[in-house]
């Protein structure tokens, strides 16, 4: 009866083992800010990643008369370069560094949202400029996930956790660059209380990615299955 319990004990062992995931961080190789008025571009590894408003006054009103302000939107993209993905994904989020004074807001949060980026990276990152009137899904795509962001979290990592789509995304985009568009959803700058702008903008992000490949102890396992079994046959001829 243990003769034949070992090589069973170890199969159950490698199921156990064999499944556990494992980690990779990708830094992102770009990020871009669009705003919906100018071009605005940062190149470079990491970088911010953010959201925002800003109301200013356009120069144009009468003297004596009330300023008419503009309301400009920033939205931000990253890049990131999985050619060292290890394996299918499962799992998927973006870490994000809040520090100090990066929520800017006078309500109590601000809900950050990550979305699908139609234009291919290689686009984004050969466009030299980049706005919202090029890139108009960096605010409209399809969500891939949603955190809100308050006061307390500054000087902390906020973590935002990709769904189902985002994940495909990641995994459709093994082997090469995959895009990530970020804004705040629940802004909403008003001039009247001299809330001039308002936003959320993280200093760095990354991009973390659990997959199926087993992890280094799997091979142990293996072998010792291998071994168990081998002697099992032995003894029984």
């Amino acid at each position: 009866m243990i003769k034949l319990f070992s090589p069973v004990f170890v199969l159950f062992l490698f199921a156990i083992v064999g499944t556990a995931n494992a980690q990779q961080v990708f830094d992102s190789t770009f990020t871009g800010v669009a705003s919906s008025f100018q071009d605005v571009t940062q190149i470079g590894s990491g970088g911010a990643f953010s959201g925002s408003s800003l109301a200013f006054d356009d120069g144009l009103s009468p003297p004596g008369s009330p300023p008419f302000f503009i309301v400009e939107e920033f939205a931000t993209v990253a890049v990131f370069d999985l050619a060292n993905l290890s394996g299918p994904a499962t799992s998927a989020y973006l870490e994000l560094d809040l520090d100090p004074g990066g929520f800017n807001s006078d309500d109590s949060f601000e809900e950050f949202v990550i979305h699908d980026v139609s234009s291919s990276p290689d686009s984004i990152l050969l466009s030299g400029v980049i706005d919202m009137f090029s890139f108009p899904d960096f605010v409209s795509g399809v969500q891939f996930g949603s955190t809100n962001v308050e006061s307390g979290d500054e000087g902390s990592i906020v973590r935002l956790h990709l769904n189902a789509d985002g994940v495909a995304v990641v995994n459709s985009s093994a082997g090469g660059l995959v895009a990530f568009a970020g804004s705040v959803s629940t802004l909403n700058v008003d001039p009247s209380v001299n809330n001039f702008s308002e936003g959320v903008s993280f200093s760095d992000v990354r991009l973390v990615v659990a997959t199926s490949v087993p992890e280094p102890e799997s091979g142990f396992a293996i072998g010792l299955m291998g071994l168990v079994l081998a002697n099992f046959r032995r003894k029984r001829c």
